[in-house]
């Protein structure tokens, strides 16, 4: 809301939005960055099935994006803590810059080895998790305590556009080559690198721990010590486990011959209507949690998943299970708020990064376990049976949400 007598740029730079402020040059190299991740991890899985004729190499490609949070996370949580934040993202960004920009070099030369994009792939992994804990750890910094919730918003919101943006185009730059794909991936690394030059901001370097192991276990130990946190992260696993377990089985439960019948487009405009939720919950994330609480935001998510999940156990009506999966990821982005301004108002600086590493490696680690989980329980109880135990498993998580989770 604006002040009387203010313009809205007036108010925009007293909250530290303005487009010169620290801030707004860390969303914009952390958009930039997030450009570059999405639309490399995005095509990779695509060019490899290009590139070659074994399922392993695909299967590896996969992995090797998503293992970074459960093998670096605490590392690089260390990392963030110990040296300037902002040098952390330049370094991320200056190292994916090479890389895809060798990557490419070799792809244009028609000399990139299957290797090369297993290294790209661990280095896009690497990257995001480093990029991810020093935003949300220099957050705090740049902004207001009391406007934390609207900058992890715009955060999420740029990042989910620009996921959703990357998916579409993953198809079409992966047939054109990999050196188109590496190419766009180091420009869009070169122009985070350029905008968070121009990033000044006062980051103390933390002293080094005199125990490294102590130092790199530090963020898992105060989460496990504290309630809240604890919970959080446990109820993040769990319901990230569900998902992924869901998600293994629900395309062949949507596109025919299965039980909702649609056709591989179709498919892709449910698909499109649940990341459209996404974004505009994300938008609107400040505005519903000023008015429910940072409590039931949390709260919000745990039904919602609830919801989309168990729809599908009960009806195989497309229109039902695309109003709910819009429902549930509009919700999604409530919790990503709520739990990143938790951990920034309530973790020592000096702790912060290894806290949100150690919890991205709890909660998205786990989710490895649901596919394979999945498939395992879908030939036990059926596919239906599996969708109804992951709307059960969310909803067991309101006992611990109830009893730990306050505002």
């Amino acid at each position: 809301m604006s002040i009387p007598g203010q313009s809205l740029t007036e108010v925009e730079s007293r909250l530290g939005f303005d487009r010169s402020s620290p801030f707004a040059r860390l969303w914009l190299g952390k958009t930039s960055s997030s450009l570059s991740d999405f639309t490399v991890a995005s095509a990779l899985p695509i060019l490899a099935a290009l590139l070659s004729d074994s399922r392993m190499l695909v299967a590896a490609v996969t992995t090797a994006l998503s293992l970074p949070w459960l093998l670096f996370g605490l590392t690089a949580g260390a990392l963030v803590d110990r040296f300037d934040r902002r040098t952390a993202l330049l370094t991320a960004a200056l190292v994916r810059c090479a890389i895809f920009g060798c990557a490419g070099l070799l792809a244009l030369a028609g000399r990139l080895p299957d290797l090369g994009l297993l290294v790209v792939a661990i280095a896009t992994g690497a990257s995001q998790v480093i990029t991810e804990t020093a935003t949300i750890s220099l957050t705090p910094r740049l902004v207001d305590r009391d406007h934390l919730e609207r900058a992890n918003s715009r955060l999420i919101t740029a990042e989910l556009t620009v996921e959703t943006l990357a998916a579409l185009a993953a198809g079409t730059l992966a047939s054109i080559g990999a050196d188109l794909v590496c190419g766009v991936g180091a420009t869009a690394s070169l122009i985070a690198v350029v905008v968070l030059r121009r990033m000044h901001v006062p980051v103390r370097a933390e002293a080094a721990s005199p125990n490294a192991a102590g130092g790199l276990l530090d963020g898992l130990r105060l989460l496990w010590r504290v309630p809240v946190l604890r919970s959080v992260s446990l109820m993040g696993a769990a319901i990230n486990t569900a998902w992924t377990a869901f998600s293994a089985t629900f395309v062949l439960y949507a596109i025919a011959p299965g039980p909702v019948g649609l056709s591989a487009g179709r498919y892709s405009l449910l698909v499109t209507a649940s990341i459209a939720g996404g974004i505009l919950g994300a938008h609107f994330a400040p505005r519903i949690l000023k008015r429910v609480g940072n409590r039931w935001g949390i709260g919000m998510n745990i039904l919602a998943n609830a919801l989309t999940f168990g729809v599908p156990a009960l009806t195989a009506s497309p229109w039902l299970i695309g109003i709910t999966f819009f429902i549930g990821d509009s919700a999604s982005p409530q919790w990503r708020v709520a739990v990143s301004t938790l951990q920034q108002r309530t973790v020592p600086e000096e702790l912060r990064g290894r806290v949100v590493a150690a919890y991205r490696m709890v909660s998205l680690g786990a989710a490895v376990a649901g596919p394979p989980l999945g498939v395992a329980i879908a030939e036990l109880i059926g596919s239906r049976g599996l969708f109804a135990a992951s709307s059960l498993a969310c909803l067991l998580m309101l006992i611990p949400f109830w009893r730990t989770v306050r505002e």
